[in-house]
């Protein structure tokens, strides 16, 4: 959808396909992410945005209370890893899969 124009952008912790296949027509925002990505962290103390969640207008007017239990979800599920991290059955270290300058 990105490569054919049907999305005008994509946030996604995966390239798609059509960047792993070098297409003319899609790029990213920022060529050096990992270095922009890091600057952001050291100056803010927070990282970039790697995730999105949305709910359709239609869903929402059907189901009032969807957000906040969605919401809800989200902050159970986000204590529930801090407390694994707590434990050190999980790793926050956030740039693991790529090294600077790589395109991955």
């Amino acid at each position: 959808m990105l490569d054919a124009g049907e999305i005008d952008a994509l946030i996604s912790a995966d390239p798609p396909k059509c960047m792993l296949e070098h297409s003319l027509r899609v790029r990213r925002l920022f060529p050096d992410y990992v270095k922009v990505e890091r600057d952001y962290y050291k100056r803010t103390g927070i990282f970039p945005i790697m995730h999105t969640v949305v709910i359709r207008r239609e869903l929402l007017k059907e189901h009032p209370g969807i957000a906040e239990a969605v919401y809800k979800g989200f902050c159970d599920a986000k204590k529930a890893a801090e407390d694994r991290y707590r434990l050190g059955a999980l790793s926050s270290i956030t740039w693991t899969r790529c090294s600077p300058g790589s395109a991955n």
